[in-house]
């Protein structure tokens, strides 16, 4: 991400999405962590930073956010992560798990072969996230993380970790368990989303985050008449 030619695609990237003209940009980072994004924020965007010197500098939420809030003059960039979540790997056994780990080797055999084009150079930036946009992308991935799981039933995770409460996980709806840890998560988010546009009163707000919350928060946002989804593949073509 941060040799000259990969910065030369970032930069075409940011001119593409600016035409969406956002006047708030969110990223997966904690609203708790607010401060110290603020003051990141506010060295890279008076030229006293650069983004190579942090530790997580290649990320998107760097890469693309704060290029693009800092071409539009924002003065701000909002952190609207939420806690929670764990790993699809602690469903790893139960009745029709068959089904879910076939369905989970397609999905990552074909984000795989993205990945490894972007690695060797092959693909470039605005290919790759066009690629992770593409609504029966997006479709594929929200079917594995939110629908697939439920066929999922009489089973226990597998090492869950601190975020998985299993004193209330039933075994019967294992796979059910999981999705609803996932979705625990996307809601918050859009929790912090939309209160966050509240106190601002923004009217178009650009979300940076992992391609796997993306379904989620999409279907959560139809519901909700106050907002409009605008897909990113309108500016990434």
């Amino acid at each position: 991400m941060l040799s000259p030619q990969r910065q030369k695609e970032i930069a075409a990237l940011v001119e593409r999405v600016r035409k969406f003209q956002p006047d708030m940009i969110a990223i997966e980072r904690l609203p708790e962590e607010q401060a110290e994004l603020d003051s990141i924020y506010n060295l890279f965007a008076s030229n006293q930073l650069q983004l190579s010197t942090l530790p997580d500098g290649r990320s998107e939420s760097y890469q693309l956010a704060f290029n693009l809030a800092k071409n539009l003059k924002l003065k701000k960039v909002y952190g609207v992560n939420a806690p929670g979540g764990t790993s699809q790997s602690i469903l790893s056994n139960g009745e029709n798990i068959d089904m879910y780990k076939e369905e989970g080797m397609q999905v990552r055999n074909m984000a795989r072969a993205q990945l490894a084009k972007i690695q060797d150079g092959s693909l470039s930036i605005r290919d790759y996230i066009l690629f992770l946009n593409q609504p029966e992308i997006i479709q594929k991935t929200h079917h594995l993380r939110y629908i697939m799981p439920s066929r999922v039933t009489n089973g226990k995770f597998t090492n869950p970790d601190a975020m998985v409460d299993t004193a209330f996980v039933n075994p019967k709806y294992i796979g059910a368990e999981l999705t609803s840890v996932f979705k625990n998560r996307d809601y918050k988010i859009y929790s912090n989303i939309v209160t966050t546009q509240l106190k601002q009163q923004s009217k178009r707000i650009l979300v940076v985050i992992g391609q796997a919350h993306i379904g989620s928060l999409q279907s959560i946002f139809r519901d909700d008449p106050a907002f409009k989804i605008i897909e990113a593949t309108q500016y990434l073509r």
